[in-house]
């Protein structure tokens, strides 16, 4: 607990102050005023006590010099959270090895200061969430307790001092290997949570393609492998079997690709839809969305040539799909508000044009393959999809 010298062994967290040991008088006397049968171990968890409320002050200090240095970082330098992670982990590799007392006390001070900054956080997060719901760019129409005041911060910058702080949560408890159970709580809702977006991400992939196979029964089948209708029936069992695993990824998908899910799985759990579905009435269809119109008319079109086409057809359709991957490459999360089977073709042609060779080593410009997205493969894959995990 202290050295022979009376100094505190404990090593503080990025230059923070040097945390005294405990008196032993005053403790001595409130340990006095105890069951003498549990004098050893009230003076303990006075210790113990003492050593976490020291690491609470660090987080209070540590959370000002991050809140600081945002609201004037041209007067102040940042702190490098991953550089101080690694000199406080060097700190404690290189120092004389602590015996059993010393290793609990920097422990102790480690578990407060990492359940403080995590309970910080958190805080710092609903009071963002709210401050979104209510229309707010900062916190400052929020009345928010305690001493660091965040409210001039925008949004973002809030969100960012939360990841900060446990950033350094979560190192300080690895090297330590002390349970911070704010941090876990925390951790494990994230994950959750990105197992519920990575389900909505396949869902939303695999309704696409539903849709466009269901649309066309009649297009390409030859180019599709000649797997139109299995496949058709291997993507609705695929749906139907992540739509039970998760079933809080519907929540996620827009209302059409909602409709649709609902339509392949009457029994599945209904939630109102969570984002807007395509474009909304007072805005104009986007572009991607027109060429995608005009290539589907195209293609269901009574007139449509079908088996073996034309010349001036393929080159035609070639140009379409052509038009169609440029649009997408030049912002593909607009796909995710198309109608289902307007992305599904738009997911389709992106596959085939980034399967096939430039249009200059096509003599007479080849025939372009429409190729779906593969259903018996692992589901992840989604090459139209580009919506970001986490």
């Amino acid at each position: 607990m202290t050295r022979p010298t009376g100094e505190s062994t404990v090593v503080p967290f990025a230059g923070l102050p040097v945390i005294q040991p405990p008196l032993p008088e005053p403790l001595a006397q409130r340990v006095e005023s105890m069951l003498g049968t549990l004098a050893r171990d009230a003076r303990d968890s006075l210790i113990d006590h003492h050593y976490r409320n020291a690491g609470e002050d660090h987080a209070e200090l540590l959370t000002q010099r991050l809140v600081d240095a945002r609201l004037a970082p041209s007067s102040l330098r940042p702190l490098d959270v991953s550089g101080a992670l690694d000199a406080y982990e060097r700190a404690m590799r290189q120092g004389p090895t602590p015996g059993f007392e010393e290793r609990l006390d920097q422990q102790n001070y480690v578990a407060g200061l990492c359940e403080h900054l995590a309970v910080q956080a958190t805080r710092y997060d609903e009071a963002v969430a709210i401050a979104q719901t209510n229309g707010h760019s900062d916190l400052r129409a929020l009345d928010m307790e305690g001493s660091i005041s965040t409210a001039a911060l925008p949004l973002q910058d809030v969100s960012a001092l939360a990841e900060d702080m446990r950033e350094v949560a979560r190192g300080l408890a690895a090297t330590e290997g002390v349970v911070v159970p704010t941090l876990r709580a925390h951790d494990e809702s994230t994950a959750e949570r990105q197992r519920t977006q990575e389900a909505a991400d396949k869902l939303e992939v695999l309704i696409d393609e539903f849709a466009v196979l269901t649309a066309l029964p009649q297009f390409d089948h030859s180019q599709m492998d000649g797997r139109g209708i299995s496949d058709t029936s291997r993507a609705a069992a695929r749906i139907a079997r992540i739509q039970a695993e998760t079933p809080s990824a519907i929540a996620l998908l827009d209302s059409g690709r909602a409709h649709v899910l609902k339509l392949l799985v009457p029994d599945a759990s209904w939630h109102d839809q969570q984002r807007p579905s395509g474009d909304g009435p007072t805005h104009l269809p986007s572009p991607l969305r027109r060429a995608a119109e005009r290539f589907l008319n195209r293609l269901i079109h009574p007139t449509a040539p079908r088996g073996e086409l034309p010349e001036a057809e393929k080159n035609t359709r070639n140009e379409m799909s052509r038009g169609i991957a440029k649009l997408h490459a030049q912002d593909p999360e607009v796909v995710r508000t198309l109608p289902p089977v307007h992305a599904g073709l738009v997911r389709a042609v992106v596959a085939a044009v980034s399967q096939a060779p430039p249009p200059a080593a096509q003599p007479g410009r080849a025939k372009l393959a429409l190729v779906r997205p593969r259903v018996d493969a692992d589901p992840s894959i989604s090459p139209g999809s580009s919506r970001p995990r986490g």
